[in-house]
């Protein structure tokens, strides 16, 4: 046989080979994960969306009985006030947190010393933000360039940092950033932001701020209400669960899939105080909602996972963490 041929012949039993062995590798694994999937087949689901509240409850029966769990009191809804010993141990730990048992604690003028440090980094901080990008939504202190979340933006960092100035003492930049959010911002416009960073941040920045001008500053609290009619609309929805994102211009029911419990969970201080405020208790009842559907929905022992479906009202998913 010519070499040729014979290199030619040689070259496709070693391709065929390769095909062989690579068919047998993904049977193996095939094999491998049968086993693994029948025994995910056969643990009990976790997420109770499907399930009737007398099931789950009799699933979780021998978790609920645990003593330490029968510490807790039946009614959660009632006030609960700390003790003073519970005090007293509180401030053992913040002070224990604060200096190590090697550390010597700081002084006053220490501690004096270390205020004036941060103060100076905000103002560092407020001057390059008033120079590059004043009025963006988001500072890019690399490229000294901001950038909005909407088209005309909504005055996000602005908001944010207003009462922290005041608390500064930095009356200057707190007068520059609040006449930017009194004259130029306007919640008037085309957009969808995030419903619980709009809320914690702008939202609550113009309340936070408005209730440390001795509840003075009446543009503020404007400037709130009109957010705030805009966000409440995301409540609006057959089981009261908003969506994680809101429409800033839009009438009618928002589409809400699976939702962020955390985030659906945590509104309440801004519309509460907005509802005080303004005597309008429609921001109340719609916050207080969400509360009143995740009480009512089946929980693992007290314990919720990360997702709740806004159109069932009921916790999605298989994930219960410390965190959001």
């Amino acid at each position: 046989m010519p070499v040729h041929k014979w290199a030619a012949r040689r070259r496709r039993w070693l391709v065929a080979l390769a095909v062989l062995a690579a068919l047998l590798f993904l049977y193996a694994g095939r094999r491998q994960q049968q086993p693994q999937q029948q025994q995910q087949q056969q643990r009990p689901a976790l997420a109770p969306d499907k399930e009737q509240p007398a099931a789950v409850r009799r699933r979780f029966r021998t978790l609920e009985q645990d003593p330490a769990l029968s510490q807790w009191p039946a009614d959660l809804s009632v006030d609960w006030q700390a003790s003073s010993a519970q005090l007293a141990e509180l401030d053992t730990i913040i002070q224990a947190a604060r200096c190590g048992p090697r550390c010597q604690p700081a002084s006053s003028a220490d501690w004096r010393h270390r205020q004036q440090q941060v103060v100076r980094a905000t103002q560092l901080a407020w001057a390059a933000y008033a120079r590059d990008a004043l009025g963006c939504d988001e500072y890019m202190p690399l490229s000294h360039r901001g950038r909005n979340f909407t088209h005309l933006g909504i005055g996000y960092l602005a908001a944010d940092a207003l009462d922290t100035l005041w608390l500064m003492g930095l009356r200057a930049e707190y007068a520059q950033a609040r006449g930017f959010l009194a004259h130029q911002v306007t919640f008037d416009q085309r957009g969808a932001v995030s419903l619980f960073e709009t809320t914690i941040r702008v939202l609550g920045g113009l309340l936070s701020a408005y209730h440390w001008s001795g509840e003075s500053d009446t543009r503020l609290l404007v400037l709130a209400d009109q957010l705030g009619t805009r966000l409440a609309r995301s409540f609006n929805t057959s089981t009261g669960i908003p969506p994680e994102t809101a429409i800033l211009r839009s009438d009618g029911i928002p589409f809400a899939g699976d939702c962020s419990t955390s985030e659906s969970a945590t509104l309440q201080l801004e519309f509460r105080y907005l509802a005080k405020l303004t005597g309008n208790l429609e921001y109340r009842r719609q916050a207080d909602r969400v509360i009143d559907v995740m009480l009512s929905a089946p929980k693992f022992a007290g314990l919720v996972p990360t997702r709740i479906s806004a159109t069932t009202g009921l916790f999605t998913g298989r994930d219960i963490s410390l965190g959001s």
